[in-house]
């Protein structure tokens, strides 16, 4: 007996269509993506899954061959607490491979990257650089840098890179978007949406080129640069409801904001990104605009920080 059938009335208009005992579900929507980022990963390194140093080495080396001289490699995924050697890698290991292409590695949460050296000395990263509030830089006993930058410090590397062109951005989504159509996704919460990228989307929405509705919540950059639109935009297949912010990083890489210390970093209790005075103040802008506030918060002190902020506003 199939009890979670509707009777159709007899005088229902409409085709008909017998699918033979299929299923039949709501078209499925993604919580929370970067939609440019999973274009991007399909022709970047996937080092999700390695379990070692030696295998993101081996991915890299194979990759070196391909490109010429002073190319950049780009790759995401890796995780040192999947490896034997559980500490963070370090730019030296990535030199071994090549020392002719620039790396830049991001880790499988977004909150850490790990640099070679040649990269470094393009971004103009030396020993005598400081991490800003909200971010780390990891160096080794004798104070030189091990090529690892988390949270807040990640926006000293993006002030070196040269911005990505339109067209790059363009297909960037386009091919996130046909990854998305292909698993039957028909609508993504792209969450943290730069405004470059903000300003691509609109374009693709008013040349007919959307095949998914995007629900964006902008990066706090469009705070920062007073570039928040005048009310929440609800309609089309582009919809802009909110800002995304963060209160912390997160646990992977010991950034996650913390009421005790890290049981193997005794010496850290994790990161808070943004201060909570600046954070309560986001959200009471974000309330006063008639915007939702989409908060990043990993660790019990972050959390608090959010929740508090909520509160304030």
């Amino acid at each position: 007996t199939d009890i979670y059938s509707t009777r159709i009335p007899e005088d229902a208009t409409g085709q008909r269509i017998d699918l033979g005992g299929a299923t039949i579900l709501p078209g499925l929507v993604d919580a929370h993506l970067h939609l440019r980022g999973l274009g991007r990963a399909a022709r970047q390194l996937n080092l999700r899954g390695t379990e070692s140093i030696d295998d993101v080495q081996g991915q890299v080396a194979q990759i070196a061959n391909t490109l010429t001289p002073s190319m950049w490699i780009r790759g995401r995924g890796w995780d040192q607490n999947d490896w034997p050697t559980k500490t963070f890698p370090t730019a030296k290991q990535l030199d071994r491979v090549t020392p002719e292409h620039p790396i830049w590695l991001t880790r499988i949460d977004g909150h850490a990257v790990w640099l070679n050296t040649m990269a470094m000395e393009i971004l103009g990263i030396t020993n005598e650089v400081k991490a800003p509030e909200g971010g780390e830089i990891l160096r080794d006993a004798e104070g030189n840098l091990t090529g690892i930058f988390i949270d807040n410090a990640i926006d000293l590397l993006r002030e070196g890179m040269p911005a990505a062109a339109p067209k790059e951005i363009e297909a960037d989504l386009l091919r996130g978007q046909e990854i998305c159509n292909q698993v039957g996704l028909t609508g993504v919460h792209d969450m943290g949406t730069s405004l470059d990228i903000w300003n691509v989307l609109q374009e693709l929405e008013e040349r007919d080129l959307l095949t998914l509705r995007i629900t964006s919540y902008l990066s706090s950059e469009a705070l920062k640069a007073s570039a928040l639109p005048p009310a929440p935009d609800k309609e089309g297949l582009l919809r802009t409801l909110g800002v995304k912010l963060f209160a912390d990083g997160a646990l992977g890489s010991r950034g996650a904001a913390l009421l005790k210390p890290y049981t193997d970093r005794p010496n850290s209790s994790g990161l808070v990104l943004t201060p909570p005075d600046q954070l309560s103040a986001q959200v009471k802008l974000l309330q006063d605009k008639g915007f939702q506030a989409a908060i990043h918060a990993i660790g019990d002190r972050g959390n608090r920080v959010a929740l508090d902020a909520i509160l304030a506003a």
